[in-house]
């Protein structure tokens, strides 16, 4: 392999057009367009729009303590409606613009406290669902195996879900109850 000019330090990506090559010079062609310009401002404009996308940034389980207080000024139409928004959903109006922030920052769902209540016995009753699953699975092991019924495999699958969809609601609940750090 050539080792590249010094003078002329040019970095190239080959890539691969599966049949795209000629409807792509006849794209730039039309347009008065360069392909190879084209393809890097392209790239570019890709590089450089958010620096964080929505899919990039994760909420780290480690709780972040850390605190930093913000002063903002409201209009008394803002203030109240912002008052009524939250009693809504029997938030302070600082904690509901905390969960609106997060919302943004993170494009993770922000419970209120009844919607919190209301998930955490949807995973109590899938818990218990579980169990009972478990149970049936155990007894049709001990029974006569030519008896059409739902097989154990059918069973442990649907369980395997019960218990993926806890996981992740726990995770939920977990992550709007505690104040975990973005990145």
């Amino acid at each position: 392999m050539k080792k590249p000019d010094k003078k002329n330090k040019r970095d190239f990506l080959v890539v691969d057009m599966k049949g795209l090559r000629a409807q792509y010079v006849d794209y730039c062609k039309k347009r008065g367009l360069k392909p190879g310009p084209t393809i890097r401002e392209s790239i570019s404009k890709q590089l450089s729009k958010e620096s964080v996308t929505e899919s990039d940034r994760a909420i780290i389980p480690k709780p972040d303590k850390s605190r930093h207080g913000l002063f903002i000024r409201l209009t008394n139409s803002e203030h109240d409606t912002l008052n009524s928004e939250a009693a809504k959903y029997n938030l302070s109006v600082n904690q509901y613009i905390i969960r609106l922030c997060r919302y943004h920052l993170t494009k993770k769902p922000q419970f209120s406290s009844s919607e919190i209540d209301a998930l955490a016995e949807s995973n109590i009753q899938l818990l218990a669902l579980g169990r009972n699953l478990n149970q049936i699975a155990r007894a049709l092991n001990a029974e006569d195996p030519d008896e059409h019924r739902p097989t154990v495999k059918e069973i442990k699958n649907l369980s395997d879900k019960i218990y993926q969809h806890t996981h992740e609601v726990s995770n939920l609940i977990r992550a709007n109850l505690e104040r975990w750090k973005i990145e």
